[in-house]
């Protein structure tokens, strides 16, 4: 083997080293980057509330739901929750509740203020599926549980 054919090769095996550690370091950047999906529902079960995120195509927040207060998530099968019309674009912002039926329970239409409602579980099993929407967009229905 020659010296340059021995150069060519020393700088391929380096060459191959800094693209590893490139492709590792970015790899790891992406994993660190990657968004977290919003909260699932109002309780994740007891003692653990959360909140539920409706945003329009730019990532713009149009509607937003959460609990009174945290104590909610406590089994009881009674939920009380908050809904709130975020963006001031003539919709309204609606929580359904499906639990047998289909129902609404919290209307907002003043953008900026909560509307407070309560829900009552008609199975006593302290969950149901619910839906955060505005007339043209929804999150579709998620699981609660726990309240």
């Amino acid at each position: 083997m020659n010296w340059s054919m021995r150069d060519g090769v020393h700088r391929n095996r380096r060459l191959n080293s800094v693209l590893t550690t490139l492709a590792t370091v970015a790899a790891s950047a992406v994993a660190v980057s990657v968004p977290v999906a919003p909260a699932n529902a109002d309780c994740v079960g007891r003692n653990n509330p959360t909140y539920i995120r409706l945003s329009n195509s730019n990532g713009v927040e149009i509607a937003y739901e959460t609990t009174q207060y945290g104590s909610t998530c406590d089994g009881d099968s009674e939920y009380r929750g908050k809904v709130k019309d975020s963006l001031s674009d003539g919709s309204c912002a609606y929580t359904y509740f499906y639990d047998t039926t289909r129902s609404t329970h919290g209307q907002a239409c003043t953008t900026g203020s909560y509307a407070n409602y309560t829900f009552w579980d008609r199975q006593s099993n302290s969950s149901a599926e619910i839906e955060l929407a505005t007339t043209y967009r929804s999150t579709g229905r998620r699981n609660t549980w726990g309240f």
